[in-house]
């Protein structure tokens, strides 16, 4: 039997090189109750991807090595996360939203990450919820 995202318990992999957002997320992520990893960088990513099993990606789009586009292809290439894996690029530049949109992520968030955008992210995570309960 294939395993997809609907099939797997939620777990978020956190990407962001800057440490304070990166403990941020996590910490929101802990309060409800979803388990998570985190990185500093794309390449720290896919190790940590490849025992963690992400169901969700919350990246950062520039970080030093390669970038959030990269990593989230890298991921599905190599198979590090499962089909219907949801993916949300964090970022500071604007110009990047219809890029990381055409590239296939489900939601991209301009920093500063604000409580409202926050609970978009956490509907974007919950919608992968919703979907295994069905």
């Amino acid at each position: 039997m294939k395993r997809d995202a609907l099939s797997e318990p939620t777990r978020v992999l956190v990407v962001e090189d800057d440490h304070d957002t990166a403990d941020f997320l996590s910490a929101l992520l802990a309060t409800e109750q979803i388990d998570s990893a985190a990185a500093a960088t794309g390449e720290a990513a896919l190790q940590i991807a490849s025992a963690f099993r992400p169901t969700a990606v919350i990246t950062d789009f520039e970080m030093p090595g390669i970038n959030g586009i990269e990593l989230m292809l890298a991921l599905k290439e190599q198979q590090l996360v499962p089909p219907g894996a949801k993916f949300i690029c964090v970022s500071g530049l604007d110009e990047v939203r219809s890029q990381c949109l055409r590239a296939g992520f489900d939601l991209f968030v301009i920093k500063p990450v604000t409580l409202h955008k926050l609970a978009a992210m956490l509907q974007c995570i919950r919608s992968h919820e919703a979907e295994r309960a069905q």
